[in-house]
């Protein structure tokens, strides 16, 4: 790991030395090309398709004239979410506010159910928001919080039950978190190079 650092350094060292970059772009994709000590070329990639279509970091590799670039560096998960109200938002993450309602056989509900309001034995409320497949759907509890500018969602229980006001009951089902995507929207994107759009 120390090495990979030491040449990513030395990259940036060089590159401010030099004052020498060429930018490329392919559609949400995004190259810097730099000098680097030994003849090298140091390649940094960068893309706008993550979950968010936010600007994300790839991979950064070395190469030479006639060379297959070798990666000295990963980026997955690198752009920077919003932490609110103890959950994060934006970048590579959706709102985990969702729970997702996990059956072992068919549940029974459609699209048509979306929005639907179902209770739980102490009477706390939930709403479908979206049927994953036939033996999953999602849900968001109303919200529990008594302050105006913070929110505050449940899950269901596991083992517990989920009735309608038409009389069906749900049952035996497990609970995982669910992320909303998107819990922020990009309206707008420019790539500039030298104040230009590229």
């Amino acid at each position: 790991m120390k090495k990979i650092w030491l040449l990513y350094l030395a990259g940036t060292l060089v590159l401010g030395a030099s004052e020498h970059m060429t930018v490329s772009r392919n559609g949400d994709n995004i190259q810097l090309q730099s000098p680097f000590p030994g003849g090298y070329t140091l390649l940094r990639n960068f893309s706008a398709r993550g979950p968010n279509k936010q600007f994300n970091f790839s991979f950064a590799s070395l190469t030479k004239k006639d060379m297959k670039p070798f990666i000295i560096k990963r980026s997955g998960d690198d752009a920077c979410p919003w932490n609110l109200n103890s959950t994060y938002i934006g970048a590579d993450h959706g709102d985990s506010i969702a729970s997702a309602v996990i059956f072992t056989e068919p549940h029974g509900l459609t699209e048509k159910d979306c929005g639907s309001e179902w209770t739980d034995s102490k009477g706390k409320k939930f709403y479908v928001l979206k049927i994953e497949k036939p033996t999953i759907f999602w849900v968001l509890s109303e919200n529990h919080s008594k302050d105006k500018d913070i929110w505050k969602f449940i899950r269901p229980k596991a083992g517990d039950t989920l009735t309608h006001a038409d009389g069906r009951v749900l049952k035996d089902f497990k609970v995982q978190y669910r992320q909303l995507y998107s819990p922020i929207r990009i309206l707008s994107r420019k790539y500039l190079a030298d104040g230009k759009p590229l």
